[in-house]
């Protein structure tokens, strides 16, 4: 009898059955899947991530009808029922609400839909529809408002990312959110405006392996227990400037891996325990409140060997960096910024060759730059700016091409700006400003730099400018440049070379500028007219500087419906004529400034009356619609009538001036409300009666009331004869008004002049924010809360 081989018996047996089959794709979730695809939009700029790509383009019926294949969709193997459905970084754009066929896949255990932009909708209530949800992602969608307490009735949710939306966390609370949800492992909430304490019973959640809470405008002591979750790896409490707390002893098996406290106001000592924690690969206690930080203390940190990332910066730590840094080998990031160092940069460094990041400006390291810092290849952020540094700048710089950001500036460097920083090929920013800098400067040895965006040069003794480079930014202020201002390259989106010497009239080759943001010519000799061209720009130009040369005539029409202008100044000019009425149709304008020009005529009927240069009459009701101002000065006006009592909705105001005007009748009580205000100043006005003795307003000195004969109370040395406070219930005429503000300062006018301004949190970065606070006089302004793109460091 005839065997057959082996190979051909498994064969024969094979081909003798039918293929496995995966069942294919349920018809009702496929149904559910197009439709939910065809509510929105593909739109290339909705989503962050650099790797992001429509991810829904695929589906379609007519070419494959098992939804089970398609991109981000996976079905369970048994009843082709969708169970996952990924759509991060999917491009997807519009709004999206309970009537959404995606709550029809009754199935879903996974969702994720991060990255995407649903057009500020509300996350709908229908998500509690899907019960068998163990995973749920929606971070950075432009979700908003309410979340919704549906989101946490599928109580087996271990996976809950609602973090970088315009969220809020009230009714329900954060408390009320998660009580239900016991087995919690991840809890992502950055950046969700959750406004209270965190719940003390999260310390019983023993599944808790990572919670993100940072940005949330907590406040209250935060629950130490939560430090001693034997599974927790990822803290992450920073930018929560009103959260309390402590660290506790540590477990010697404590699991942490990352642990973050920036900018919060934790206190006490740093526990020697803390050694034990050999897991922790991220540590960030920059400018907190705890105590024992400094040098002599910090031992410990050589023990923690896996270290990559340290934030120790704003802390006053004084001496010399602690030699144990050294041993820290795998440190890519390293942040000792704003403190007291001292002496040369510590050549132990040397040891920390994995540096991508290393942040020691504003300390006091003296000596030169060492030259052996070109060892760090991988180095792509090098801050060494507000020492006391000096000589030449080395040429190992030029050996460090991975560096995207170099600061050198405010040092006492000299010599010429070195020819081998065009090696720097990968350079963004360059600032060199605020040194000894000098010789003649040609912008073509940057030329080859394509990827520099800024370059900041001002402060040194450069004695000429030949610009012809290619770049988005450039600045040269505070030099001894002379003669003609040069013409920067079409491209060029920001050009600042204010407070140098420079002459003669603005060229019409000024007109090809055609992606200009931010043009500061400010503080130089210019004359002639402004080319009439200007008024192209209305659809970039964002700030225009001209104020303190000899310009003359009158103002381009540049205010035209749809312009994109938010600061204007032409101060201390020699413009003439009446003043343009087009400035009404400055819906975005923030800043205006025409003081100290020839100007014969009064302001347009939305910016008030303007007598004598100088603002008249009753401070309107209606300004306290302007809740998210920050900074209001109306000082040296002549204002009569009363404080308005709407100030005290303003409840973000952080300085208040009203010196030196005519306003009579009591100080509102309202104006206790304002309990974030730093400066008060009400000082040589008419007004009468008690001081309001009431959270900030009894806080300052004598200074912030004096000049007002009526006024008594503390701190005044006037008692007063009843102890009935001021109503403040009168109420003012409400003027309406064509413009909205947002987070306005109005600053006063010079001895002619009027200046209505307004600090943008997040239009000016933090060298053009340096570059308004030193323009207007004013101090600079606490940092609003900015949401962080999840793809970028």
């Amino acid at each position: 009898m005839d065997f057959l081989p082996l190979r051909h018996l498994l064969l024969l047996i094979i081909t003798s059955f039918p293929p496995f089959l995966q069942p294919l794709c349920h018809d009702d979730d496929s149904i559910a899947l197009l439709e939910f695809k065809n509510s929105f939009n593909i739109a290339k700029f909705a989503s962050a991530n650099p790797f992001a790509y429509p991810k829904v383009s695929s589906w379609r019926l007519e070419e494959n009808r098992d939804c089970c294949s398609w991109d981000g969709v996976e079905c369970d193997t048994d009843t082709g029922r969708v169970v996952a459905l990924d759509l991060s970084s999917s491009f997807l754009r519009g709004s999206m609400n309970s009537t959404s066929t995606l709550f029809n896949l009754s199935q879903l255990q996974r969702l994720n839909l991060a990255d995407n932009n649903f057009n500020f909708s509300q996350i709908p209530s229908a998500m509690n529809h899907l019960s068998r949800l163990t995973y749920l992602n929606l971070s950075a969608s432009y979700f908003y408002c309410q979340v919704p307490f549906e989101i946490s009735q599928p109580s087996n949710l271990p996976f809950l990312d609602l973090s970088c939306n315009d969220l809020v966390l009230k009714s329900p609370n954060l408390s009320s959110l998660v009580r239900n949800i016991s087995n919690l492992k991840e809890l992502h909430l950055s950046y969700v405006d959750i406004s209270s304490g965190v719940p003390s019973f999260l310390a019983n959640f023993s599944s808790l392996t990572s919670l993100l809470l940072d940005g949330c405008s907590l406040h209250g002591e935060f629950p130490n227990g939560i430090f001693l979750l034997p599974n927790l790896q990822v803290l992450d409490l920073q930018t929560n400037p009103h959260l309390m707390g402590y660290l506790p002893e540590f477990q010697s098996n404590s699991s942490f891996e990352v642990l973050l406290l920036h900018n919060t106001i934790f206190s006490g000592k740093i526990p020697s325990s803390i050694e034990t924690l050999h897991f922790l690969v991220q540590l960030d206690f920059g400018a907190c409140r705890l105590s024992g930080l400094v040098p002599s203390s910090l031992v410990w940190l050589g023990t923690l060997t896996q270290l990559t990332d340290i934030g120790l910066y704003s802390n006053n730590l004084h001496g010399h960096i602690p030699s144990s840094l050294g041993k820290l080998t795998r440190l890519t990031d390293l942040n000792l910024a704003a403190n007291n160092f001292k002496g040369q940069i510590p050549s132990f460094l040397q040891n920390l060759t994995q540096l991508s990041v290393l942040w020691i400006g504003d300390n006091q390291f003296t000596g030169e730059i060492p030259s052996w810092l070109e060892i760090f290849t991988l180095l792509t952020h090098l801050n060494l700016g507000m020492n006391k540094l000096h000589g030449l700048i080395p040429s190992s710089l030029g050996r460090l091409t991975s560096l995207t950001y170099l600061d050198l500036q405010m040092n006492n460097l000299k010599g010429q700006i070195p020819c081998f920083l065009r090696n720097l090929t990968n350079i963004e920013l360059l600032n060199l400003c605020c040194n000894e800098l000098s010789s003649t400067l040609y912008f073509d040895m940057f030329l080859g730099l394509k990827k520099l965006d800024s370059l900041l040069l001002g402060g040194n003794k450069l004695s000429k400018c030949v610009q012809t480079s290619k770049m988005n930014a450039a600045a040269s202020r505070y030099n001894r440049l002379e003669g003609q201002l040069s013409i920067p390259p079409p491209s060029t989106e920001e050009y600042q070379i204010s407070n140098n010497k420079l002459s003669g009239e603005i060229s019409p080759f000024f007109c090809n500028l055609s992606s200009l943001r931010l043009l500061d010519l400010s503080n130089n000799l210019l004359t002639g007219k402004l080319p009439q061209c200007f008024e192209n720009f209305r659809n970039t130009l964002r700030v225009l500087n001209m104020s303190n040369n000899q310009f003359h005539g009158s103002i381009p029409q540049m205010c035209a419906n749809g312009s994109n202008v938010r600061m204007i100044d032409l101060s201390h000019n020699q413009f003439q004529g009446r003043l343009p009425q087009m400035l009404a149709n400055c819906m975005m304008l923030q800043v205006l400034n025409l003081g100290n020009n020839r100007f014969s005529d009064v302001f347009p009927s939305w910016l008030g009356t303007l007598l004598n240069l100088r603002f008249e009459g009753s401070i309107p009701h209606s300004i306290g619609i302007l809740q998210r101002l920050h900074v209001l000065n109306l000082s040296n006006n002549i204002f009569n009538g009363k404080i308005p009592s709407s100030l005290g909705n303003i409840t973000e105001l952080e300085s208040l001036d009203l010196s030196n005007n005519k306003l009579s009748g009591q100080i509102p009580p309202q104006l206790a409300q304002l309990t974030f205000l730093e400066v008060f100043e009400v000082s040589h006005n008419h007004l009468t009666g008690p001081i309001p003795q009431m959270n900030q307003l009894s806080t300052f000195d004598v200074g912030s009331y004096e000049g007002n004969l009526g006024l008594c109370g503390n701190p005044l040395p006037r008692k007063c004869e009843s102890s009935v406070p001021p109503s403040g219930l009168e109420e003012e005429q409400v003027s309406k008004s064509t413009l909205e503000f947002h987070w306005m300062t109005v600053v006063p006018g010079y001895v002619s002049g009027l200046v209505i301004g307004m600090v943008i949190g997040q239009f000016f970065a933090p060298q053009k924010h340096d570059w308004f606070v030193k323009t207007f006089g004013q101090r600079k302004q606490k940092g609003r809360r900015r949401k962080r793109n999840p793809w970028r460091n």
